[in-house]
């Protein structure tokens, strides 16, 4: 992890580098000049900040995840005949550098009230940018410069007495001031850590555990990976699937499976004219190439999403008919029915296919391809078909 430096070090190694009769008598009798040197030593502080914060970012066992700032406030108001309540949600931004912050809870003001109520904000979004946004500094000279929040950028407030319906009232009659400097704030670097390598971090998830998720080795060809990519490929479908490896010797899907001399199992023998129902998954004939390096994607076709194929002597009668209730989705109708429907629907034609889940069953094929062992065979059947 990088070694951040302070303005402290910074101007102790300028010292080193100027002649002591230079450095000295600005520094000690306070000349002109010396604020020049402390003002560029507080600015190369902070280019050494983010140089160690993108460092510690980069490797997997230091990176952050996303946090927002956090900071204190102070609302204040310049005339008050009514009671108001400042909503949470408002946004206040500091006008030097234009950090928004979310405003955490309600800021009550009873008639007559002119505050001061405190109030916590929080970063808009996690970064640590936000920390930036200074509370009041004194500075070397004495003078006291202001917190940098100060301004609204989104002002709501209620009446207390009406809760719930917005009230107008000119935000320029409330000031807010910056108590104290954001602290906290942090980017998501080790959430996109694990986007890079296709893992989804979860904001629940603690950060030891996405850490070790991170650096496990890459797993994109075993039966576990297989699996997982296609249950996200087919998340947005109510459709069941297997995952079979044909090598299994009670699926019975190659002839003569057991070689020369040998009496193959019932289940293990291949049968023309079998009368078994083909499922559960059972006597298909394979080659001995695709038996011994195969695996294949059992999927139940599932509802229709955009069929544009029809069905003659369809009985839906009105549109909703030609509606799916698990998926939403639709399916077309005949011209020789388009008469019985009430409202508009799609119209089907000759050999139509289902758009939507033809688009699905390309990506998991393309993607099963990619994914596979090179020596591998990835078969997918839908049932039903």
């Amino acid at each position: 992890m990088a070694t951040v430096r302070t303005q402290a070090d910074l101007l102790a190694m300028i010292e080193r580098l100027l002649p002591d009769h230079f450095i000295v008598p600005m520094r000690t009798l306070e000349g002109p000049g010396y604020e020049l040197l402390q003002a560029a030593a507080q600015a190369m502080a902070r280019v050494s900040q983010a140089v160690g914060e993108c460092e510690s970012a980069l490797h997997i066992l230091n990176a952050p995840r996303g946090v927002p700032a956090v900071a204190q406030v102070r609302f204040t108001r310049t005339v008050g005949p009514t009671a108001v309540t400042i909503k949470a949600g408002s946004r206040v931004r500091s006008s030097r550098g234009g950090y928004e912050f979310l405003l955490l809870s309600d800021v009550a003001f009873t008639a007559a009230d002119l505050g001061p109520h405190d109030a916590a904000v929080v970063a808009t979004y996690g970064s640590e940018e936000h920390n930036l946004a200074l509370g009041p500094v004194i500075a070397a000279d004495g003078t006291a410069l202001p917190g940098d929040i100060d301004d609204f950028s989104f002002f709501r407030c209620e009446d207390p007495a009406v809760p719930g319906v917005p009230l107008a009232v000119d935000s320029a009659v409330f000031s807010v001031t910056q108590l104290a400097s954001a602290t906290g704030g942090s980017s998501p670097a080790l959430d996109q850590h694990a986007r890079d390598r296709g893992l989804l971090p979860d904001p629940n998830e603690p950060t030891a555990v996405l850490r070790a998720r991170i650096r496990r080795l890459p797993d994109t060809v075993s039966p576990d990976a297989v699996r997982r990519t296609v249950t996200e490929i087919l998340a947005s479908l109510p459709a069941a699937f297997e995952h079979i490896e044909a090598w299994a010797p009670t699926l019975g899907v190659v002839c003569d499976l057991g070689g020369v001399g040998v009496l193959p199992s019932v289940a293990a023998a291949f049968v023309f004219d079998d009368p078994r129902a083909t499922y559960p998954y059972q006597n298909r004939w394979q080659d001995e190439v695709e038996q011994r390096g195969a695996f294949l994607i059992l999927i139940t076709d599932p509802p229709h999403l955009f069929d544009l194929g029809f069905a003659y002597d369809d009985t839906a009668v009105i549109f909703e008919d030609h509606l799916d209730s698990l998926t939403g989705g639709v399916r077309g109708f005949g011209a020789y029915d388009a008469g019985a429907l009430a409202t508009p629907a799609y119209g089907g034609g000759f050999d139509g296919e289902d758009v939507q889940k033809l688009a699905l069953y390309r990506l998991l094929d393309d993607t099963l391809r990619e994914i596979k062992p090179a020596a591998a065979a990835a078969l997918i059947e839908i049932r039903g078909q």
